[in-house]
């Protein structure tokens, strides 16, 4: 089974709609939108939830790093950096354990309620 603490952290995690700051750059309002997870937010949302790293623990994000490299022998130069990203198959993992658990509590409460209301006509 799924960790309740990591499926709770979940809900936390919001869809959005995005462009890449690379594609405005280049084509300005003509940059396509796209749906999905932003890697930070991810990581900010379970980690909150979890402490620090969580979100890279459970193989929701992953992230690299790299130093400078100076120009030579006619390769340009790289400045240091670092890139954030996320492992979709893990998040659609996690959110179809969300949703589960999510319709599982309104078909519970649901039939709750089917059944006070089925007492009280009867």
């Amino acid at each position: 089974a799924a960790d309740a603490a990591l499926i709770e952290a979940w809900g936390a995690v919001e869809w959005q709609r995005y462009r890449f700051v690379e594609a405005v750059a280049e084509k300005g309002e003509d940059a396509r939108w796209h749906m999905g997870l932003v890697a930070q937010q991810v990581r900010d949302a379970i980690d909150q939830q979890l402490g620090t790293g969580a979100a890279l623990r459970w193989g929701l994000v992953c992230h690299d790093s790299w130093e400078a490299v100076p120009a030579q022998d006619g390769v340009p130069a790289r400045a240091a950096g670092d890139r954030w990203g996320l492992r979709y198959d893990e998040c659609f993992a996690l959110e179809a354990v969300w949703q589960r658990r999510a319709i599982a509590r309104l078909e519970a409460r649901l039939a709750l309620l089917e059944g006070e209301s089925g007492h009280a006509g009867g």
